[in-house]
């Protein structure tokens, strides 16, 4: 049977063409090449390519020919190969950014462009179904969302986990990136490996080289033994740089090598060291004004950014409030107080209204300190030290003030005396009777357990078991005293 092609390789250098004929060598019967134009424009008109490896030098010299030659290949993801003196021209960078999913300069790296195609092929492969979990797990901690652009992110680490290509993670500090890493990683093949974090902002700029590649014994003064760096301590997993927009621009220079052939050398050492990893980055930073502005390496960036995900704020998503909140509390409960119950319905009111500059990680600080804080075992907009704006606060009678109030009390009593209601009316300073009468007002279950679904977390277990109405059926008050 005839095999299709799906690879399609415009070229004129035929020392090049063989060179990447060799990276490519499991592709063999699938790649078409050429080194015309016109050739390759009959080539894309037939067939339906799902990768163009172009001659960036070709095409530049033929734009007509380009333009009739992008006709055909809209569909199909485009890597440019181009001459290391052609990063700086300007044109070549805006035709880049206008057609191509990537580039390669020369000569190439061993496995990176093995490792784009395997990525883009697979991806491909995926477009337009649904055949992955609508949650996912990292670390006990469950992802999921009622929220289109964060099912959407969902789906995304699945199918990035799958593949080896570099990744870059854009979003707002807080927003939740790491974790992103960290799930891309655990899904990964690479999930028995290390997870490697580096924030690339918190290193001194003189300890950088050292950090990240090591050094060997006597290297420089205070150098007593040899020192793994981050990159080699994360082999055979994965290297997350965190905040790599803040990276220095001098040690962009040495990432782009090792990220380019994969081989380090150690401070005071010779020997070229390879290490298979994964790099996985993030950034808040705008990253296409930071090149404009010559603060972050543009051909770095084309690197590390063979992947994207685009992780959306807090206030993008308040629909995720709520479950982000009891999951909040829930992974922190061995901090809450005997007598915590949950979040009022103000509270979360007020969180959903708030713009969450900080994102979830400023949910998580204000959460966690309400929880200790909080003075009635519920959390009230004033635990939380939110902005209250009139606007941000619902609209309520008093007299429905006092209804919840009165509700919260006697639930409370409740869970504090293991819903013995012979102990909650003592409490309460209320007969049995009367505090029956309120419990059915207010829609009171006796099975405390289902207060706290969506509300906060369970009570704690109880230790001794208490005598329940018919045991020990005594009260301190007479069941015809006035109802409170």
């Amino acid at each position: 049977m005839d095999v299709i092609p799906n690879l399609l390789l415009v070229y004129r250098s035929d020392s090049l063409k063989m060179e990447i004929k060799n990276n490519l060598s499991e592709y063999q019967n699938h790649l078409k090449i050429t080194d015309d134009m016109n050739s390759a424009i009959d080539m894309a008109q037939q067939y339906s390519f799902s990768v163009a490896i172009l001659d960036l030098d070709l095409i530049y010299k033929n734009s007509s020919l380009f333009n009739q030659l992008l006709e055909p290949l809209q569909e199909t993801h485009l890597i440019a190969i181009i001459d290391e003196k052609q990063k700086n021209n300007l044109m070549i960078g805006k035709l880049i950014q206008d057609h191509f999913f990537t580039y390669f300069s020369k000569p190439l790296p061993n496995r990176g462009l093995l490792e784009v195609i395997e990525a883009i092929q697979w991806m491909r492969r995926f477009d337009g179904r649904d055949n992955f979990d609508q949650s996912i797990v990292v670390n006990g901690r469950k992802l999921e969302s009622n929220n289109p652009r964060v099912k959407t992110l969902i789906n995304a680490i699945q199918k990035t986990a799958k593949v080896d290509a570099p990744v870059l993670i854009h979003g707002e500090t807080g927003a939740g990136k790491e974790l992103v890493a960290r799930a891309i990683h655990h899904y990964s093949r690479r999930a028995k490996g290390p997870f490697i974090t580096v924030n690339c902002g918190a290193i001194p700029r003189e300890l950088m080289q050292s950090a990240f590649f090591g050094y060997e014994k006597g290297a420089f003064t205070d150098a007593y033994q040899r020192h793994i760096g981050h990159i080699e301590s994360a082999s055979s997993g994965t290297l997350f740089l965190d905040e790599i927009g803040d990276l220095p621009f001098d040690m962009q220079v040495c990432l782009l090598r090792f990220l380019e052939n994969h081989r380090i050398q150690r401070l005071g050492s010779h020997e070229d060291i390879e290490v298979d990893v994964r790099i996985v980055s993030a950034t808040h930073v705008d990253m296409g004004k930071a090149i404009s502005e010559g603060e972050f390496r543009e051909d770095l960036y084309y690197r590390i950014n063979v992947l994207s995900l685009f992780v959306p704020p807090l206030r993008e998503r308040l629909e995720d409030i709520e479950s982000l909140a009891q999951s909040i509390l829930l992974t922190h409960s061995d901090d809450r107080p005997a007598n915590f119950h949950g979040i009022s319905e103000a509270a979360m009111a007020c969180m959903k209204q708030y713009h969450w500059p900080g994102n979830i990680r400023e949910l998580s600080n204000r959460l966690r300190r309400a929880m200790i804080m909080c003075r009635s075992g519920w959390i009230e907009p004033e635990d939380l030290a939110l902005p209250l704006l009139a606007e941000s606060l619902p609209t309520v009678h008093i007299d429905k003030v006092r209804e919840q109030a009165e509700k919260r009390t006697i639930q409370s009593a409740l869970v504090r005396c293991y819903n013995n209601i012979s102990s909650a009316a003592k409490e309460l300073n209320v007969s049995r009777v009367t505090l029956y009468r309120l419990m059915e007002k207010h829609g009171i279950d006796r099975d405390i357990s289902h207060w706290h679904r969506g509300r906060g977390p369970p009570p704690r277990s109880r230790k001794k078991t208490e005598p329940d109405i018919g045991e020990n059926d005594e009260t301190s008050h007479d069941d015809n005293s006035t109802d409170h």
